[in-house]
């Protein structure tokens, strides 16, 4: 299957953004950095915060205000180092992120992709490749893809296979014994179906803060799904839809944490119980204490 994305060869493109999503640790995260590359309907950016091959995280666009979902295709994460690099390919955009003359929307002419050796985590087999969704700078130890293994049946993370540079005029190397030509690792093709609308069936502790008749009180809950613009819990407390408060996510009992400001938007009757289902949306952070 043909690449999509042609990011080796762009200009770098410093644009301010804020990045939301689950980190590796099944911890919400929101942070502020900047892209690197901007390649069409696919970015490079830095992180301090640990997230999955194939997860999904929310960008906003901090100059235009517009934002979109998008898939961790990448990660180059160098041993020992406090922030990393991830290419991210956009799944859905709430309209113009990047702007008209916010870089190439097509394929830099003539400039060829890195190549080198990658292995299956999964079943150790080794092909040569272009790496086409990033610059040679990542392509190097501490570099892991999401791409489909026609021997595993299935999408697996391929990791850079260290010492081992492949020469870009020779056909897709394989295992000692395997013949050459083998199909190298495609591209998986990500569906909105298998996004399950984006939530993430996660029990994290939330704390949530509200403000009722001049009295300020608190509710603590384990959320039931949690998605990049909020979560979902279940509850005895009555909430009305439209009620500001304040959420801090994950909470801790010895730390304060930090203060999100959010509004509840909708508020279910569970069936055979008392209880409510709540969804949160949560907004911007404030300084806690």
């Amino acid at each position: 299957m043909e690449r999509r994305h042609q990011v080796a060869g762009t200009p770098a493109i410093a644009v301010p953004i804020r990045v939301r999503g689950m980190s590796h640790e099944g911890r919400y995260f929101d942070e502020e950095t900047e892209t690197a590359r901007l390649a069409g309907e696919f970015i490079v950016v830095r992180l301090r915060s640990l997230v999955d091959l194939e997860s999904e995280v929310h960008i906003l666009n901090a100059c235009t205000q517009v934002g979109g979902n998008y898939r961790v295709v990448w990660i180059h994460r160098p041993a020992g180092a406090d922030s990393y690099s991830a290419g991210l390919e956009m799944l859905d955009a709430e309209g113009d992120i990047w702007g008209p003359d916010s870089g190439p929307a097509a394929d830099p002419v003539g400039f060829a992709p890195p190549s080198v050796v990658l292995e299956c985590r999964r079943c150790h087999r080794k092909v040569a490749t272009p790496v086409p969704e990033a610059d040679a700078e990542y392509v190097s130890e501490g570099f892991s893809i999401a791409l489909a293994c026609d021997a595993c049946k299935a999408t697996t993370t391929w990791a850079f296979a260290s010492g081992e540079v492949a020469d870009p005029a020779l056909p897709a190397a394989t295992n000692p014994g395997e013949t050459a030509g083998q199909t190298s690792p495609r591209p998986r093709v990500f569906t909105r179906d298998e996004r399950t609308k984006g939530r993430a069936p996660l029990k994290i502790l939330v704390k949530i803060i509200r403000s009722k008749f001049g009295k300020s009180f608190f509710d603590i809950c384990e959320t039931q799904n949690v998605s990049r613009t909020g979560f979902y819990f279940n509850t005895d407390q009555g909430y009305d839809v439209g009620e500001s408060v304040e959420v801090v996510m994950p909470y801790r009992a010895d730390s304060e944490g930090i203060h999100v400001q959010a509004q509840v938007v909708r508020v279910d009757n569970l069936k055979d119980t008392y209880r409510k289902g709540v969804a949160i949306q949560l907004g911007g952070m404030k300084a806690s204490g």
